[in-house]
């Protein structure tokens, strides 16, 4: 069964029919909507830096395990345990980022999933449609909305199911 982000009334709706008790059903809405109401991010698509910095994946010695990370990166860490860090706390699976560089000296984060296209100007902490509008949205309740509406289904990570749980 794949995780998929869905608007917090499909989920309610979704609940009705599971054979929990009431008491859990509560919780698990709670969860959900505790999860959906998180400001967007850019370390939420691909791994960032506590600054926002997209983080390119190095080259990895065979020596390098994922499962020997530690929760906090110490700043003399190598890339490949750095990357692999902050890989591990992305929510949204299979996103493609690329960035661009403005004329005016903006960042621009670039975010393609199937049919969802947007921006993020990293300069201005914006959300932004393809073509440079200012987007309505800024949580991941915007982006489920979004994805409904465009038919699309966004993967949630092993990560973005132990954050909502």
């Amino acid at each position: 069964m794949k995780n998929v982000l869905i608007p917090l009334l499909a989920f309610v709706l979704a609940s009705t029919n599971d054979q929990k008790h009431r008491r859990d059903k509560y919780d698990d809405v709670v969860g959900y909507s505790m999860f959906l109401r998180l400001p967007l991010n850019p370390g939420m698509f691909t791994p960032c830096d506590d600054e926002g910095n997209i983080l390119k994946e190095p080259r990895y010695s065979k020596s390098l395990k994922p499962k020997s990370l530690i929760s906090k990166v110490p700043a003399n860490q190598n890339d490949s345990e750095r990357y692999l860090h902050y890989k591990s706390q992305v929510l949204f699976e299979d996103w493609k980022v690329t960035i661009a560089d403005t004329e005016n000296g903006d960042i621009i984060y670039d975010f393609e999933y199937k049919d969802i296209e947007f921006s993020y100007n990293k300069t201005e902490d914006v959300f932004m449609d393809p073509h440079g509008e200012w987007l309505a949205f800024s949580t991941i309740e915007d982006l489920a909305l979004l994805a409904d509406v465009m038919g699309t289904e966004v993967l949630l990570t092993d990560t973005a199911m132990n954050v909502i749980k």
